[in-house]
């Protein structure tokens, strides 16, 4: 789908999208405050005994932050939460989550609960049930094998205190020496003890990492605490997800019935459909029926005014023919309104002009000025009727008169397609100016293709977002196969609030000379200066 399209999608559409996306919202905001308020209680797990180490190495701390994503993993598994129930007696677990500190050996173990309690009793016991599966555990060790190490960290810490005093009193005896044989042997000596000192120590630490477990150990550094008010983050989360998908939801369908939709809304679905130009724009008039839809009824816009002047003017541009037809493809979609309103525009302008009604099934003209439907175009066309200059009815319009459709015949078909409809028409052209006539629709009888082959222009009426393409695509083929000159299309009841409409209406009023130009053409060259 085109952009253009995609925008003006949204503007048909917009109070769908705005309804959907608050009651979405609103939906969002009901659930939440149903749900019970949940507390989270945390407990903090450190992996590893690098902290104790005065001088860590790399080597330590990267194993400890890899076995920290392991530990996370397994306090996730079956093992660790059917031990965690069994001890708290629980039949299920609440909603938790374990996951590492970022560039840390710390794993954090969050728990859910409407409980508070519950909440800090299960966290701690997920932390004693992880730490236990650890090589840290209590009696994971033989108790040999702990009596052994304990022993030998005695008997080091012994070797240790008394390395120290050894070099302390080389120390003392080394402040008292002259000879430089003796200062030598004694430096080599303090020496040797430095280093052994050293090795003691190492040893010491090893045994002691042993014993604790060493890299691969865990200890608690954080018990969890029972959190005394809920967590309402959610709420506000909640209500956005569900504005989110009001709104997806509703655009999917917009765009879903605008795609479906083939009817013909704007001029570039005309051009692109019909291969024909659009010859202007008529607004959707927001009246009645009858002299209301008129311009002589002197209760239209001025835009409304404005907008038949334009299409006439481009009429006039495409050929300026004297006896034009207008009809549509289908009932009901303005064509009779758009003759009545063009013949008003030709008599403002000072030309004599006569409407015909050649509608004979469901004629619309005389409604449209207040006249009677009797003695009209099809007393005209009766062998030994009137003539067409007697039928003319004169309107409270300057120089606009209009032949009524007249008495409803049997065969209107046949009364058109007669040779005395070219002799009637061929009457009026010298009576008058401009002849606009009226038919029925092409698609629901062939009245109109026996007119179109005897007039000198015809302009296709199509009814914005009701007019199917296809139907549009048919008459134009059936006024082909008469030979009849379609001109254009006039683009009718477009909604106000289409930005088409006003560009054509600037688009046509530009582009004619300047002394010409209406109050709209001047203020969209305003509006479109800023």
């Amino acid at each position: 789908m085109e952009f253009s399209r995609v925008v003006s999608t949204l503007r048909k559409w917009w109070w769908l999208i705005v309804l959907s996306t608050l009651l979405g919202m609103a939906a969002g905001y009901v659930a939440q405050q149903r749900l019970p308020p949940v507390y989270y209680a945390s407990s903090t797990v450190m992996v590893g005994r690098a902290i104790e180490n005065p001088n860590p190495t790399n080597t330590e701390i990267s194993l400890g932050q890899q076995l920290a994503l392991t530990y996370g993993e397994i306090a996730r598994r079956r093992p660790v939460q059917d031990a965690t129930k069994a001890v708290l007696g629980l039949n299920g677990l609440p909603e938790y989550s374990v996951f590492q500190v970022p560039n840390t050996q710390l794993l954090e173990i969050r728990v859910g609960d409407v409980d508070p309690q519950r909440a800090q009793a299960v966290a701690n016991e997920l932390a004693r049930q992880l730490i236990a599966l650890s090589p840290s555990a209590e009696g994971n060790l033989t108790a040999d094998r702990r009596q052994f190490l304990e022993d030998q960290v005695t008997e080091l810490e012994l070797n240790i205190e008394d390395t120290k005093d050894r070099i302390a009193d080389l120390n003392t005896d080394l402040a008292t020496m002259y000879s430089a044989r003796e200062i030598a042997a004694a430096d080599e000596q303090l020496a040797a003890l430095e280093r052994k000192l050293r090795d003691y120590q190492a040893t010491y630490g090893s045994l002691l990492s042993s014993l604790k477990g060493g890299v691969n150990s865990l200890e608690v550094v954080e018990w969890a605490e029972a959190p005394r008010t809920p967590v309402g983050g959610g709420a506000a989360r909640s209500i956005l997800v569900m504005g989110a998908i009001g709104f997806l939801l509703s655009l999917a369908t917009a765009l879903l019935l605008e795609t479906m939709d083939d009817t013909l809304k704007t001029p570039d679905d005309v051009t692109r459909s019909l291969a024909t130009p659009v010859l202007g724009g008529i607004m959707r008039i927001q009246h009645g029926s009858g002299k209301d839809k008129t311009i002589a009824g002197q209760k239209l816009q001025a835009m409304d005014n404005e907008a038949y002047r334009l299409l006439l003017a481009r009429i006039e541009h495409e050929g300026n023919p004297q006896v034009l037809m207008v009809t549509s493809a289908s009932p009901a979609e303005g064509k009779s309104t758009t003759v009545a309103n063009l013949g008003v525009i030709v008599a403002q302008e000072g030309k004599r002009v006569a409407l015909v009604d050649a509608d004979l099934r469901h004629p619309e003209l005389h409604k449209l000025f207040g006249l009677s439907a009797a003695a009209g175009l099809s007393d005209a066309l009766t062998a030994g009727g009137r003539t067409a200059a007697s039928t003319l009815r004169a309107t409270s319009q300057a120089n606009l008169l209009v032949m009524t459709a007249g008495m409803a015949p049997g065969n209107p078909a046949v009364l058109l397609k007669s040779d005395r409809l070219g002799e009637v028409l061929a009457e009026l052209a010298q009576e008058v100016d401009v002849v606009l006539v009226d038919t029925a629709p092409v698609l629901a009888v062939t009245d109109a293709l026996a007119v179109a082959g005897r007039v000198q222009g015809v302009v296709l009426v199509v009814d914005a977002g009701r007019t199917r393409r296809k139907l549009a695509i048919e008459a134009q083929r059936l006024l082909a196969s008469v030979d009849a000159k379609l001109l254009g299309v006039a683009l009718n009841r477009i909604s106000p609030q289409a930005s088409m409409y006003h560009q054509y209406a600037y688009y046509y009023t530009a582009s004619q000379p300047a002394e010409s130009q209406s109050w709209m053409g001047r203020m969209k060259a305003r509006l479109a200066s800023r």
